[in-house]
């Protein structure tokens, strides 16, 4: 490294500081409300915090060391490298642990997985492995009173950062797809949302090699930033609850279809919103009393919820009986996978349930055209198909009945 006047000037205590602000109210946020961003969004937050005060005790190490010449001081001096290659071999680590944070609580459908993931999971034990060794070797040196091979020093800080960036382009498929994911149900454009990648991601990426002339923290810079804008997302996508089912409710359902009626033009057919209903609800709640009425809603909108994909799926309780699905088909699943898994889970639950209740659902939807004047009228057109469906239920029902007779 050429130079450390960022250290020296303090500008980087303070940026480290404000971090440290940034991510306490992150951490204090973001816990009530735990989810999968952020579950992700806490646990880096933490490693971020920890990484925080390496950098902080390193600062002011290397000022006290500077200002007042303490260069030749054994103990001082070993600190600063010992400080000083653990803050890099932490920045080391974030491509990796995002990855491993992303897998486990966002998607097990990354690109890296499987064998790659296994060989990246070598690599980076490997790597600890030889950093940690060298961090022996330096000790040992020290305790002998040997003298320290700055040559050395630097080629292992440069090999970390080496590391840190290879970590980074291979985790940088993943790292595109969460983003871009986080910021699709939001109100940024798909024009938006690259320049927002690009900024995110791909100038820190560039940025990287920096490491090599400047003691300047890009992959920590880079994973705050990450943090903070899963932070806002989350809190932008909190929404009303229904307080019985634990679902979204019908003002979020319309703060929803805002945000996606105001880019109507990336908006097609594979845009599709349906209306569940629960059959003879209104029977079932005047013979069987209330309760149970409140616990078959719970029941089925547990159903709703297990049958959905991770992502690509809105869901809310939308009136009394009454669920509003929306949905984005990809060519791995489609509404109609949906409503076979949803037919599948109820089927199970009436198989489970102690009393005579037999439900089912009636269910109409409709794909998003251009022609529908506004979010109601999307709404009104499945729910036009839903009452249809009844209506030839109730039909078939009657037929039954008579031929019975």
């Amino acid at each position: 490294m050429l130079s450390f006047s960022f250290v020296t000037d303090t500008s980087l205590l303070y940026f480290v500081v404000i971090c440290m602000l940034i991510l306490c109210s992150v951490i204090h946020h973001d816990k009530p409300r735990l989810n999968s961003c952020t579950r992700i969004s806490i646990n880096a937050a933490y490693l971020l915090l920890l990484h925080s005060v390496a950098y902080a005790v390193f600062c002011i190490l290397f000022y006290v060391t500077d200002k007042y010449h303490l260069g030749n001081v054994k103990g001082i001096r070993f600190a600063l490298v010992i400080v000083g290659l653990l803050t890099n071999y932490m920045s080391f680590v974030y491509p990796y642990i995002l990855l491993y944070l992303i897998r486990r609580f966002y998607s097990r459908n990354t690109y890296v997985r499987g064998s790659n993931f296994r060989i990246f999971t070598t690599f980076f034990i490997l790597c600890t492995l030889i950093f940690f060794a060298a961090i022996g070797y330096t000790t040992c040196l020290v305790y002998l009173e040997a003298p320290l091979s700055t040559v050395f020093l630097h080629n292992l800080d440069d090999a970390i950062v080496l590391a840190g960036i290879i970590s980074f382009a291979v985790a940088l498929p993943d790292f595109h797809k969460f983003i871009y994911q986080l910021l699709q149900d939001t109100y940024f454009s798909r024009r938006g949302i690259y320049i927002a990648l690009g900024a995110i991601l791909y100038l820190q990426f560039l940025l990287l090699p920096l490491n090599f002339l400047f003691y300047a923290p890009v992959m920590y810079m880079f994973t705050v930033i990450l943090v903070y804008v899963i932070h806002v997302i989350s809190q932008q996508k909190e929404v009303s609850v229904d307080f019985l089912t634990g679902m979204n409710n019908r003002n979020s359902l319309m703060k929803y279809l805002d945000r996606l009626f105001i880019k109507r033009s990336e908006l097609d057919a594979s845009f599709k919103l349906m209306v569940i209903t629960i059959d003879d609800f209104k029977n079932l709640n005047n013979n069987y009393g209330h309760e149970a009425g409140d616990k078959t809603l719970i029941s089925v909108a547990n159903c709703l919820k297990s049958a959905a994909p991770a992502n690509g799926m809105f869901l809310c309780r939308f009136l009394r009986d009454e669920f509003v699905a929306v949905i984005h088909e990809v060519p791995e699943f489609n509404i109609e996978d949906y409503i076979n898994i949803l037919n599948k889970k109820i089927s199970e639950l009436n198989s489970i349930r102690n009393d005579n209740i037999e439900l089912s659902l009636s269910i109409g939807y409709v794909a998003y055209s251009h022609d529908l004047k506004d979010q109601n009228s999307f709404i009104h057109e499945a729910k036009a198909n839903m009452f249809k469906q009844q209506e030839l239920k109730r039909i078939t029902k009657i037929r039954e009945s008579t031929a019975i007779l």
